[in-house]
Formats: C-alpha cells, structure tokens, sequence
C-alpha cells in the first residue's frame, strides 16, 4: 500500500493441470507471523490476477513445489517456520484440484526434530516420501513416509544425507528414479564454505533410502 510495503519471498510456480499456472509465495512483515498469498494465470504467465491471500490455517507450499498424484490429489509441502526453536513440517492436501485443502501433520517423534521446507517424491508402489531442510544441531536431511496418498505420514527421522541447515529440492525421473539437489555438507564442516553452503550436489536413488552421487555442481571453499 501506500503506507507500509511487506517482503515478499520463496516463489513457487505448479501448474495443476486446467490450463491454469498458479503462483504461491509468502509475504512477510515485521513482528508478524508470515502468511501465504497467491495468484492464478489463465494465459501462460502474461497476466495474473490480483493476489489472493490463502485462508486461514494454511500457508501454501513452503518453498518447493506442489505434487499431483496418479490419483488427482495435489499434495503441497508446507512448514511453520516463524521460531526457529519450534519449526514444523506439514502437508496440504487438495482432492478438487485445489478448490479446498486440508492440513496433515506427519506422525509425533520420540524426540522432535524441528524441519521446515519438505519437497515430496513418489514412487511406483503408491510410497511418498517427504525429505526435509533441519536445523542446524541434526546435520542430516530429515524425512517421512505416507502410504495412503498423503493422508498419514510417519514420524519424522534421519535420512543417510547430510544438512546444513539449507534449502533442497527434488523430483521424480519418469524412469522412477530420484534426483535431489542440495549441499553435501553440515554447517559446521570445515573446507565446505560459507555454511556449509560452499558445495552443491545432485544424488539419485530408486528407492530414497540409499542414495548415489551423481553430480557436483559447484564448489568454492
């Protein structure tokens, strides 16, 4: 407005299969807990209609994309990152191509892990897998698992990849494969840079438990 200007951040592009290319991100004010907003495009991006701020309870996706299951439901990997002591990861989950959304909180750990920014593979035998951005103490990528479509997910537990406390993303191959793409470090590791964020790695696994090293894109210590 012309009193107050917010930040704006992580966008994150999903088209959900109408035609339509919708824009999530989050806009954020301080001393405010940050919300989610989007925007919808019917003609390939050239104009957007005004931003719509998502309902209460719900943020959009964290800062990786949505994912579409063979079965039509849109899965959205979003988080509550506002104090860093009590992050906490969660799924929306749409069954009408995101005309409504539901949030499902994966299943309580023996011992919390505080993980935001998810990003969601799938696999041929109907397993979703959600591997996790965790704070520094862990120094691993955190991950779930959801049997059912999204509708439950397991506790939250460490996978055999480092973390540094940064951003990941990855995608499901049409061969079924998994291609990731983060920093092969934790923050506190010496000759990986600036936090750990010196290096950046693409894995593949097919089953997202054993994963291989396929690429190092950059590295500067």
């Amino acid at each position: 407005s012309e009193v107050e200007r917010f930040s704006t951040g992580n966008p994150i592009l999903f088209q959900p299969g109408d035609g339509t290319i919708i824009l999530f991100y989050k806009v954020f004010k301080p001393k405010v807990p940050w919300w989610g907003e989007l925007k919808i495009s019917s003609d390939g991006g050239k104009t957007w209609s005004k931003a719509k701020k998502i309902r209460e309870g719900l943020l959009g996706p964290d800062r990786n994309k949505p994912v579409k299951l063979k079965s039509g439901t849109i899965l959205a990997p979003s988080a509550i990152e506002a104090n860093e002591s009590s992050w906490s990861v969660h799924v929306e989950r749409s069954c009408d191509k995101g005309k409504t959304w539901s949030k499902v909180v994966p299943a309580e750990s023996e011992k919390k892990i505080n993980a935001i920014q998810p990003t969601i593979l799938t696999y041929s035998d109907g397993k979703i897998q959600m591997l996790c951005r965790t704070h520094n103490e862990y120094g691993f990528i955190a991950q779930s698992w959801s049997k059912d479509d999204g509708i439950t997910w397991s506790p939250l537990e460490p996978s055999v990849l480092p973390n540094n406390n940064s951003g990941l993303d990855g995608v499901t191959l049409k061969d079924g494969r998994q291609l990731l793409v983060y920093n092969h470090s934790t923050r506190t590791q010496p000759g990986m840079g600036h936090k750990g964020r010196g290096i950046l790695n693409v894995a593949l696994s097919k089953d997202g438990v054993d994963w291989e090293a396929a690429l190092i894109l950059d590295y500067l210590d």
